[in-house]
């Protein structure tokens, strides 16, 4: 199956997990490309593994739960269903650093003196700087009738300031807190998109949506 199909398809949350899987052992990476380097896989290692991953942690294994990514260029990224009725739209955010470390490694390669995040503790740091960002970004477009921001953070980000690093838990709430007065959003949702399975939730309502 292609890679646009694959994606788009309406997965249920007993069974996109493994399906997910099976479909990247699949793929031919001879060239020595990693998987998610291509083009063609970006929105299958942000979109589908962000939602999926919420889904997951939501409702677990519901075999009355489902959910699918828009095929086009909507207000929303993707919406989930219980027993084929929707019952949540989702507008998608990735706070990923691959692009920063890019913009890093070219400066080192033009003789410039750059300290890389490396300890744990600097790794949450910067993607804290990043769930900020990429949150501010998203709020800067006039979107409507969206439920959910849902932004995915890897390396077990929330799953971490949810235990060992508290301090940025109670930054980021903080922030995402100091946002919602001004936001469409019903709420805002952080969630771990490590494909080992094993991550958390952060969710945020917004309780002032709705007020006058």
């Amino acid at each position: 199956m292609e890679a646009f199909h694959f994606t788009h398809q309406k997965f249920c949350a007993s069974s996109w997990e493994a399906k997910l899987k099976e479909f990247i052992e699949s793929l031919d990476c001879t060239d020595n490309i990693i998987w998610h380097r291509k083009s063609k896989h970006k929105k299958i290692n942000e979109e589908l593994a962000t939602l999926g991953y919420y889904v997951k942690y939501l409702y677990g294994e519901d075999k009355s739960i489902s959910f699918k990514l828009n095929e086009t260029q909507g207000k929303a990224d993707g919406w989930i269903y219980k027993h084929s009725a929707q019952i949540e739209s989702v507008q998608i955010a990735i706070a990923y650093y691959d692009y920063e470390e890019s913009k890093i490694d070219e400066r080192t390669m033009n003789g410039e003196d750059i300290v890389v995040a490396s300890w744990v503790g600097d790794r949450i740091e910067l993607l804290k700087d990043l769930v900020e960002k990429r949150i501010t970004k998203k709020l800067k477009i006039p979107y409507e009738n969206i439920d959910t921001l849902l932004i995915g953070v890897p390396d077990w980000f929330v799953r971490r300031i949810n235990n060992e690093y508290q301090e940025q838990r109670v930054k980021v709430v903080k922030y995402i807190e100091s946002c919602m007065p001004n936001s469409i959003f019903k709420q805002f949702v952080l969630v771990d998109t490590d494909f080992v399975g094993k991550g958390e939730l952060l969710i945020l309502p917004n309780n002032n949506k709705g007020r006058t």
